[in-house]
């Protein structure tokens, strides 16, 4: 009888012990995500506005000289940046990154979606993305405006944008999720369960990915 209660003292403080463990374990990683998801959402606010602002200022400047500009050279670069500025910015209002206005409490796949969203912003298809809109652009105002000059500018400096825009974007939550072990854990799934032994009593551990 002594042995069982002993036994049974055992299972259940072990049980108690692993539940306390694995509730504190899932507490501080969702207090770590979470905080990571609120450096995410500011870096994330201040490159969008910024950029949002940037390129509203480059198109209303582009759109000024278009319409005042004695050149005709330079009405001619100008158009075309207008247009050219102008896609870009109906895009970056259009394509909202999901880091941007979430707030506590978080879902929990947010840091995924937020990650994937990051990683596509530095994928492949963004550079050439931005190489053929810029591309269109001069390649237009050297054939028709016949100003390979200017064309070569707006394609280099359109590019160059491009390129600073791409590379400044933060990138906190993609780097979280490929690096952080707490946030692998949301990829893995941990099962605790009481063990008997021979002389007393366990926890059988086995972690599946």
């Amino acid at each position: 009888m002594n042995r069982l209660v002993s036994r049974s003292l055992s299972l259940t403080c072990a049980l108690t012990l692993a539940i306390l463990l694995v509730t504190t374990s899932a507490s501080a990683d969702a207090t770590e995500r979470d905080a990571t998801l609120t450096r995410d959402t500011t870096a994330s606010q201040r490159w969008y506005f910024g950029w949002l602002a940037f390129l509203t200022a480059a198109t209303a400047v582009n759109g000024t000289l278009w319409a005042t500009a004695d050149d005709a050279g330079v009405r001619a670069q100008a158009r075309v940046g207008t247009v050219v500025g102008g896609i870009g910015l109906v895009a970056r209002v259009l394509v909202v990154p999901p880091s941007l206005f979430a707030s506590p409490p978080y879902a929990d796949d947010l840091l995924t979606r937020r990650a994937d969203a990051e990683r596509f912003g530095r994928s492949v298809l963004a550079h050439v993305g931005g190489v053929l809109l810029n591309g269109a652009g001069g390649l237009y105002l050297w054939l028709h405006d016949d100003s390979p000059a200017r064309a070569a500018i707006l394609f280099g400096s359109g590019v160059l944008v491009g390129e600073i825009m791409i590379f400044t974007q933060p990138t906190i939550a993609m780097d979280a999720a490929e690096s952080s072990p707490a946030n692998a854990l949301a990829k893995v799934r941990v099962d605790v369960a009481p063990m008997l032994l021979k002389r007393g009593a366990g926890l059988s551990l086995s972690v599946t990915y």
